[in-house]
């Protein structure tokens, strides 16, 4: 309990402190908004005319136009807050309204967060089994390419020290080295 406490209000001091070198405010919310669905749209205009002045002004600024299909999230969270309150419950039920059809949750039943953004495919993380065959691809590889060096260079030292043992001039050394390394490149492939 105290670890959580402790965390949020560090990274709340992280906030203030670096907002005046980030450049971000405080108290900015994030703009949410929520699909505004039919059944949303006639619970918000059967309270509409009862909601407080301020309340009423930023309900109808988002369903006003006809053609509307985005409604703020902190104007419905003002509602729903609203509805809680001992005024906004009294009201409703004198009016006849369930105080309950004005929650966060029953207004946001059926509805879409942000459906205005477009946000990226989710791309799954791949299967550990098809990991394990990637990794043991990437050995065989690796095996592979430092065989083909190893047994150049053995081949190479092998036919130099062969053909240096047999008492051949220097040049003659060369070629058998350079013959066996072409083969056994070529037996590499």
């Amino acid at each position: 309990m105290f670890g959580e406490s402790r965390s949020s209000a560090a990274m709340l001091v992280t906030v203030v402190l670096l907002s005046p070198i980030m450049n971000v405010d405080v108290h900015m919310e994030p703009k949410i908004n929520i699909s505004l669905e039919k059944h949303l749209l006639d619970s918000l205009k059967e309270v509409c005319h009862i909601l407080p002045e301020y309340l009423r002004h930023a309900l109808n600024e988002s369903i006003s136009d006809p053609h509307a299909t985005v409604i703020p999230y902190d104007v419905l969270s003002k509602i729903s807050a609203w509805s809680r309150s001992e005024d906004g419950r009294r009201t409703l039920k004198e009016n006849t309204l369930d105080p309950h059809s004005y929650s966060i949750v029953a207004l946001l039943a059926g509805t879409i967060t942000s459906p205005e953004r477009k946000f990226g495919t989710y791309v799954p993380p791949t299967d550990p089994q098809v990991v394990e065959a990637e990794r043991a691809r990437e050995r065989k590889a690796i095996t592979a390419l430092a065989n083909g060096v190893l047994s150049v260079v053995g081949v190479g030292v092998g036919a130099y020290w062969a053909s240096d043992k047999t008492g051949w001039r220097n040049e003659w050394v060369c070629q058998p080295n350079v013959l066996c390394k072409i083969f056994c490149l070529q037996g590499a492939e």
